[in-house]
């Protein structure tokens, strides 16, 4: 099977950008359980940041931070021929009221500037290079599985 989905494994909802930049509070992680691999995603210095058992690495995309959802479920996508188990993307940088007015966006759902593919490959946790930018990432709104195949390509796996 070159692709499959997973069950919905964010352990703690995040709450709206709104919300948490109006009550000045930082937002709480974000967990998600790829096999015996779980990704902590919380921010750091103003940055996202991905928390697992061996380590912690920081991401190119500013914070506030979320996974990538689409129907609830965090997206991910397994790419057996470039040896990668998993690749999920990070979002944030949350976009200005202008971009929101501009394409319509409800002012609740959380929206970056940037996105960042997370690779796993068995117990190893890597971030995809470059980060996705010019465009405009909802947490629930997910993306097109073509940029997590060409995150796992540019992983350097096998052909």
């Amino acid at each position: 099977m070159a692709a499959c989905d997973g069950a919905d494994d964010a352990r703690t909802p995040a709450p709206s950008q709104a919300a948490a930049q109006a009550e000045g509070k930082a937002r709480p992680e974000e967990t998600v359980e790829i096999g015996a691999v779980a990704l902590r995603l919380g921010e750091s210095d103003g940055r996202c940041r991905i928390a697992f058992a061996a380590g912690e690495a920081q991401a190119d995309v500013e914070a506030p931070c979320f996974f990538l959802r689409r129907g609830g479920t965090v997206q991910r996508f397994a790419y057996p021929a470039q040896a990668v188990d998993a690749v999920v993307m990070i979002g944030g940088g949350a976009i200005d009221g202008e971009q929101r007015r501009h394409w319509g966006i409800d002012p609740k759902e959380p929206c970056g500037t940037r996105a960042q593919a997370v690779l796993v490959s068995g117990k190893t946790v890597t971030l995809g290079k470059p980060p996705l930018s010019g465009g405009v990432f909802c947490r629930n709104h997910g993306l097109d599985e073509k940029e997590f195949a060409l995150a796992a390509e540019r992983s350097g796996g096998k052909e």
